[in-house]
């Protein structure tokens, strides 16, 4: 029989016993808080490296061979994760997510998919070529402008830690209070912070990786295309900030190297677009229809959700990942909401008042 189960405040959930045990939230499934020290990079370093020598293998039978038991030491090393902590919280769920997306990420160019024809594009021979000027004018341009961006993420960085040290959330000495039992425009207001936080903290290092190789003439602005889409021209809707903003597509080359910190942001979509299409064949749903758009809508966010609950199945047992599962999986509610609000607008005549 369904109950309602009540995880944190104001949020309830209505599981049964089966669901509890099949998403792994029952207490039992968590590491105890007294586990022994353990470096988590080494971990990451270990999963990346038994991935990437597979691959260096040349495509054949002998590389599918190795793939089994390269798969089974990546799931041996993400289980040995839960006799060890880092000694940080989040940390030990960054280890564990990191693992878990290259393990994904191994399966689908190694197991599902060519890696030499799918992760590969030619650049036609046209008329976009540059003069040396050009590329050099355009590099000292990129650079004062990516400097400029490093600059305030900094700023917001600085500020943001400057602040959290002086509330409970932060200052490391008092019980942190719970989060859901603040008021609301409090929750708003911390909610973006940390949000804004996380993603200046990400586009910080690669703001000053593109200053050092654009700027010392190993690369050109094009090789280093935006790490986000922009949130001010495309984030006015749910989808959107998915869609575009979280996960925007370059249309720049594959080849280059210089291309690896932005790809392995893109290389998560293709987890989730694996993930799809194999469950539209499985069920049989045509392609382009809107069941299969909705279909794979709600997967997509069923295996992000996944993906992060097994970060939180490396840290000891709290309320959080049921926060999280939530956060997830309320996603592409509110997106069919705002498609179908968006559907009865256009019906009823209504138009886009501007264009950014």
């Amino acid at each position: 029989m369904l109950r309602i189960e009540k995880p944190y405040n104001g949020v309830p959930f209505f599981v049964s016993p089966f669901l509890l045990q099949t998403v792994f939230m029952d207490p039992k499934w968590f590491p105890p808080p007294d586990r022994p020290f353990q470096p988590g990079s080494r971990s990451i370093l270990a999963a990346g490296t038994i991935g990437i020598t597979t691959l260096l293998i040349p495509k054949g039978q002998l590389r599918n061979i190795i793939a089994i038991p390269s798969i089974l030491w990546i799931l041996w090393i993400l289980y040995n994760l839960r006799q060890h902590t880092t000694g940080k919280p989040e940390e030990d769920y960054l280890t564990a997510v990191n693992i878990s997306i290259t393990l994904a990420r191994f399966i689908d160019v190694c197991v599902l998919h060519d890696a030499e024809q799918s992760l590969r594009r030619v650049r036609a021979d046209g008329s976009d070529r540059e003069t040396a000027e050009d590329i050099q004018r355009m590099g000292s341009r990129f650079v004062l402008e990516q400097a400029l961006r490093a600059a305030y993420c900094f700023v917001y960085i600085d500020v943001h830690e400057w602040y959290m040290r002086r509330t409970p959330f932060g200052d490391g000495t008092t019980h942190m209070p719970d989060f859901f039992s603040l008021p609301l425009e409090k929750q708003i207001f911390l909610g973006w912070q940390t949000g804004l936080h996380n993603g200046f903290t990400m586009v910080f290092g690669y703001y000053l990786v593109t200053i050092f190789a654009v700027g010392a003439g190993f690369h050109s602005p094009q090789s280093w295309p935006p790490l986000f889409g922009s949130f001010i021209k495309k984030g006015y809707t749910v989808r959107n900030i998915w869609g575009y903003c979280w996960w925007v597509k370059s249309r720049s080359p594959m080849g280059s190297l210089s291309l690896t910190w932005h790809y392995r942001h893109q290389l998560l979509r293709r987890t989730f677009e694996t993930a799809n299409s194999s469950l539209t064949r499985l069920a049989r749903i045509r392609k382009g229809t809107l069941a299969s758009r909705y279909l794979q809508l709600y997967n997509a966010f069923v295996v992000s959700a996944l993906i992060h609950h097994i970060g939180a199945l490396n840290c000891p047992y709290s309320e959080l990942p049921w926060c999280q599962f939530y956060f997830f999986m309320i996603q592409p509610v509110a997106i069919t909401v705002e498609d179908f609000a968006i559907y009865m607008g256009k019906k009823a005549g209504l138009k886009e008042s501007c264009k950014l």
